[in-house]
């Protein structure tokens, strides 16, 4: 199977021993990418993925949803300041994700009576989800990323939110998938079924 790097090593990992533990039998083999992967060409029998799935030759299982929040370290905030707006963040260093099918660089907001989408611009940029998060924890500038991701650093004050009042409009669903030509087997059965028991707190 494979995932996006981000996932796989905050949710999957965290619920691969209790799997495996339960099932003897089935082998896992996991490789973690952010890059588009084939799963028919690569060999793989399922793949999690985010977002809006548009490939028809595609079978898609729901199994929870998530949402995004924006942060920064405290670091960044004592230099440069907190925004209070999200047009604020148009003079902040925003960190972004490249190489992707749809913009990151566009950020939705809403509040009670204000839907806007900000452009945002920064000094840095990197392929996957980890790059931005760990120059996010060095104090480089402000990111916006699944909350899966940034729980941890949350909870021990590395990152604090920003703009809080503001919620993003786009939650993610998070899919298992395979292939429609390919038989579902027994065995991925079941390990799509465990994953959608054990990820519930991702709602």
């Amino acid at each position: 199977m494979t995932s996006a790097i981000a996932f796989g090593n905050q949710e999957l990992i965290g619920v691969l021993p209790e799997f495996l533990h339960a099932y003897p039998e089935i082998a896992v083999e996991l490789t973690l990418t952010d890059g588009i992967v084939d799963l028919v060409a690569e060999g793989f029998d399922v793949g999690i993925r985010s977002g809006n799935l548009e490939d028809p030759s595609m079978i898609a299982r729901r199994l929870v949803s998530t949402h995004r929040i924006v942060t920064a370290a405290p670091s960044y905030l004592a230099e440069h300041g907190t925004p209070k707006h999200p047009r604020d963040l148009e003079r902040h260093n925003c960190l972004l994700r490249h190489g992707q099918r749809q913009p990151h660089n566009e950020w939705p907001f809403e509040a009670e009576d204000e839907k806007l989408n900000v452009k945002v611009s920064g000094s840095f940029s990197a392929n996957t989800n980890e790059g931005i998060y760990l120059a996010a924890l060095a104090g480089v500038g402000i990111l916006r990323l699944a909350s899966f991701v940034v729980e941890d650093a949350l909870a021990d004050g590395r990152l604090v939110p920003v703009l809080e009042s503001y919620t993003s409009r786009d939650d993610v669903p998070i899919f298992a998938v395979y292939p429609s030509s390919r038989h579902l087997s027994p065995k991925i059965r079941t390990f799509v079924d465990f994953l959608s028991e054990r990820l519930p707190h991702l709602n």
